[in-house]
């Protein structure tokens, strides 16, 4: 609650750790340095994932991870692979990151895009302080639709949240 988010919020979705990401405090120490690594543009949290899926192989959105960045990569085979195996994991995991997940496979598996849409629509609603379901609206799923002022709204919502993030920056010079 002291970060922003309501108190009916935070008890409705409030998981403890160990249930929602992993027990292994190496595997999460361990993809928290991909996360820095891998939001700074470049490729290089791919290492960090693959060792924390293999601390502990049901990190479910580790793989939810890699797989984002093998999409990233343009690795298409990979990253439904990876994906896929996070969507199987994906009832070990938190409210917010069964989003993230949810997003990742619709978009990286199945490509339904209006799915994707709607999941990252409800996740805006449920979680008005998380900046990632803007970034997959405005990056993909509206400029893959050809929506570019939607896609440019999200990409300013986006910044408002995180206005140290590049990704908001760059998405909005492309749409």
């Amino acid at each position: 609650t002291r970060v922003g988010e309501s108190l009916s919020s935070v008890e409705k979705h409030d998981t403890p750790l160990a249930e929602a990401t992993t027990p292994s405090l190496e595997a999460l120490k361990t993809y928290s340095a991909g996360l820095k690594t891998g939001l700074s543009g470049s490729f290089t949290g791919v290492p960090f994932f693959k060792r924390a899926i293999e601390i502990d192989p049901q990190f479910a959105v580790a793989h939810a991870a890699l797989g984002l960045m093998y999409g990233d990569m343009g690795e298409s085979g990979l990253s439904a692979e990876s994906t896929s195996r996070a969507y199987q994991l994906r009832d070990r995991v938190s409210d917010r990151e069964k989003f993230f997940i949810t997003a990742s496979y619709e978009l990286h598996v199945t490509g339904n895009l209006e799915k994707a849409q709607q999941n990252c629509e409800l996740w805006a609603r449920t979680y008005p302080r998380e900046v990632f379901p803007h970034t997959f609206l405005a990056g993909v799923i509206y400029a893959a639709s050809g929506e570019y002022e939607k896609a440019l709204e999200e990409d300013k919502k986006a910044i408002g949240i995180d206005p140290d993030s590049a990704i908001g920056y760059s998405q909005a010079a492309f749409n």
